[in-house]
C-alpha cells in the first residue's frame, strides 16, 4: 500500500468517526441528553490545537458555563464556542453575549 493510499484511508476513517460523533450528539440531544456536549468541548481541544497550532483551554473549567465562549487561547486571542446548535439565531445570540460580557476584554 502506498503512502498516499494509507493517508487517504486515515482521512476517511477520521471523517467517519466525526460523522458518527455528530450523529451521536444529535441523537442524544433529541432526547434532551446534553452531557455529550460538555465532553465534546474537551475532545475537540487537542484536535484544534494540533491542526491549527493553538493553545486552547476549556474556559468552563475556570468559569462554569461561561457565556459565549467555551475554548480560549489568550496568546493567539482566539475564542471558540462549541455548540450542537448551528443556526443563525444561535450565532447572533452568541455574538451579542460576547460583546455584552467581559469575555471579549480578556482576549
Amino acid at each position: 500500500m502506498t503512502h498516499y493510499m494509507r493517508k487517504k484511508e486515515e482521512i476517511e476513517k477520521i471523517a467517519e468517526l466525526f460523522a458518527r460523533f455528530r450523529a451521536e450528539v444529535e441523537n442524544l440531544n433529541s432526547l434532551n441528553l446534553y452531557d455529550i456536549n460538555i465532553h465534546a468541548e474537551n475532545v475537540i481541544i487537542p484536535i484544534l490545537n494540533i491542526v491549527y497550532g493553538l493553545n486552547l483551554v476549556n474556559i468552563n473549567n475556570e468559569v462554569k458555563n461561561s457565556s459565549a465562549i467555551d475554548l480560549v487561547d489568550t496568546d493567539n486571542r482566539i475564542a471558540i464556542q462549541v455548540t450542537s446548535t448551528a443556526t443563525g439565531e444561535k450565532i447572533k445570540h452568541t455574538i451579542c453575549l460576547l460583546y455584552t460580557s467581559d469575555a471579549a476584554d480578556d482576549l
